[in-house]
């Protein structure tokens, strides 16, 4: 039996890890679209405070990965991870539930321009904006 896959998507903002990690789930059925991002608009006041809310959720999305690989489902993770010790307690919690991890540098030209330009049609967007 395969064990289960966690496909991180890092990189820049706007370089499509979204887009890609939308796509690799409709085309992988039973994937678990872990979207850190996201997460974090489900904590009240998340707006006022972005960047202390998105640390607090980072262990809540670590927990959830660990959780859906132990029960042998797939995991695809859109997020910039830039610290080592962060990408470190990602990957270890995905290879201690079993999963075998692989990491993908998503880049694009023109990233700053790709920025300005990108819709903003979620909350977590504008905030970022």
């Amino acid at each position: 039996m395969t064990p289960p896959l966690v496909l991180h998507l890092n990189g820049a903002p706007a370089v499509g890890k979204s887009t890609l990690a939308r796509r690799w789930a409709d085309d992988h059925p039973g994937t678990l679209l872990l979207d850190v991002d996201m997460l974090r608009t489900w904590v009240s006041g998340w707006r006022e405070e972005f960047a202390a809310t998105g640390a607090a959720i980072r262990p809540v999305a670590i927990a959830m990965l660990a959780a859906y690989v132990a029960q042998g489902g797939d995991v695809v993770l859109p997020q910039l991870i830039a610290n080592p010790a962060e990408l470190t307690r990602f990957r270890d919690a995905a290879e201690a539930a079993g999963a075998s991890w692989v990491e993908v540098l998503v880049e694009a030209d023109d990233p700053a321009a790709r920025f300005a330009a990108r819709e903003v049609d979620q909350p977590h967007l504008e905030a970022v904006h």
